[in-house]
């Protein structure tokens, strides 16, 4: 919570400032390098002792305090790694600053991440214990890879702590996607894990990932053609019928897969060889008509502004394809089929419309008029957190509720300010789904243009 939200270096000058020695404390203990493993023997022995969450029982009080307790546990060892890796990216952000030549580019990898890989084997058999653990355990597998990216040096490999075959039986449930269950969070989690582990130095992991098998379990000449279907099989068959599957799903298993051509293009088949696949999301384009308009729900206006993020990446994918492509070895077919289904690109993809300036002007304004002392941008989110768009996106409204609740004026109305700064946070959901459309330089982020355009415009 301290390291969630402001971005301001000064923790004591947060709205959580009362928390900053206590959360400086946990830091120093837990993200410590030394050899003291103390500190960690809790977290290790309750991973260890979720193995042993039995499969039913009829004291279902006791159960569930297990259960709960083993997810807790799991999530805390998540945050104190997603802590490390986004002080490491302070600090690379602060060194790029002359005043801070000589600080450390990054934050070396914390007893606790040792130790936790070396828990990997026991955390992926921990998801399939319990439904309730497959959501932690995929959020701190994604955190160690991610934060295993801040570093300089060679990151541990995810892989050879799971062992081949571990890695394998894993990957394996995971392709199963929770059916029958389809829950729709935890499938996003997945592809979110797939993402983290392809866009980092996990070339190990990355090609079971792509390929179904490790390298030495048949390498990529010699590859046997009975092998099992890989994770990027699956999003590429579950794509190849985009209309029938939520926009959630889509974006997140197309992230994936944008991500694969990226950095993997030499290890992928051609996306053209799948018989399905670009004439679903071309066609998906192709019929695609947004508009923003003021009667917009608040659900209408995030699937709005996840379908603008799924043709960015639609986008990228057919860019990514085209230019892959030999001259000698170009449909010309193809490419007259595909420019009439582009409509949608050239008709709104240059331009970002829908921002509602008055709205974060006038909130912004009211908001510290209303509370003195406390401006809206303290309430911002920070890359430490999670973040889907929605009515939670940049503002952090749980902490805003705890912080404001006590006045009638927050939410006791349709129209207070909690509905405001859910209208901002669907705004710039809007507005970052359209960033993600409009600038494929890695030198622009989304964070600096939502930082930007969530000010006040005093020209």
């Amino acid at each position: 919570m301290v390291y969630g939200i402001d971005e301001s270096s000064d923790l004591s000058s947060k709205i959580t400032g009362v928390l900053a020695p206590s959360a400086q404390h946990i830091v120093t203990i837990f993200l410590s390098e030394g050899d003291n493993e103390l500190p960690m023997e809790p977290v290790i022995r309750t991973i260890r002792v979720g193995l042993e969450t039995p499969e039913s029982s009829f004291h279902l009080r006791s159960l569930n305090s297990w259960v709960e307790h083993v997810v807790s546990v799991i999530k805390f060892a998540e945050v104190c790694v997603r802590t490390r890796g986004y002080l490491g990216y302070i600090f690379r952000l602060l060194e790029l600053r002359s005043q801070f030549a000589n600080f450390r580019s990054s934050l070396p990898p914390s007893q606790l991440e040792k130790q936790l890989y070396n828990l990997t084997a026991p955390l992926a058999k921990l998801y399939v214990v319990h439904d309730r653990y497959r959501a932690p355990v995929l959020g701190i597998f994604e955190s160690l890879v991610a934060a295993s990216g801040t570093i300089q040096s060679e990151p541990p490999s995810l892989l050879g702590h799971l062992g081949a075959d571990c890695a394998s039986h894993f990957t394996a449930v995971l392709g199963t996607l929770d059916r029958p269950f389809d829950d729709e969070h935890l499938e996003a989690r997945i592809w979110g894990f797939v993402s983290a582990v392809l866009s980092t130095k996990q070339q190990g992991l990355s090609i079971l990932l792509l390929r179904g098998e490790t390298l030495w379990q048949g390498g990529l000449n010699g590859r046997d053609k009975g092998s099992k279907k890989s994770l990027i099989s699956v999003a590429l068959d579950s794509l190849s019928e985009i209309d029938k599957i939520s926009s959630t799903k889509s974006l997140a298993m197309l992230e994936a897969v944008a991500l694969a051509q990226n950095f993997w293009s030499l290890a992928m088949d051609d996306l053209g060889k799948h018989p399905k696949f670009l004439p679903a999301i071309t066609r998906f384009v192709e019929t695609q008509t947004i508009e923003f308009l003021p009667a917009d729900s608040k659900e209408i206006l995030t699937e709005k502004a996840i379908r603008v993020a799924v043709a960015a990446h639609i986008a990228q994918l057919l860019a990514i394809h085209l230019h892959s492509r030999r001259p000698s070895s170009r449909d010309g077919t193809f490419f007259r089929q595909l420019i009439p289904k582009l409509k949608y690109y050239f008709d709104q993809a240059t331009t970002i419309s829908g921002y509602r300036a008055s709205l974060h002007v006038n909130l912004r304004k009211n908001f510290e008029e209303k509370w003195p002392g406390l401006t809206l941008l303290k309430l911002r989110k920070t890359t430490l957190q999670r973040r889907s768009y929605g009515v939670d996106y940049f503002y952090d409204m749980d902490l805003a509720g705890k912080v404001l609740s006590f006045d009638p004026s927050w939410d006791s109305r349709a129209d207070g300010y909690a509905n405001e700064v859910e209208q901002a946070n669907l705004n710039l959901s809007l507005v970052d789904s359209q960033v993600v459309r409009t600038t494929p330089s890695r030198g622009i982020t989304k964070q600096d243009v939502l930082s930007q355009v969530s000010g006040t415009n005093e020209a």
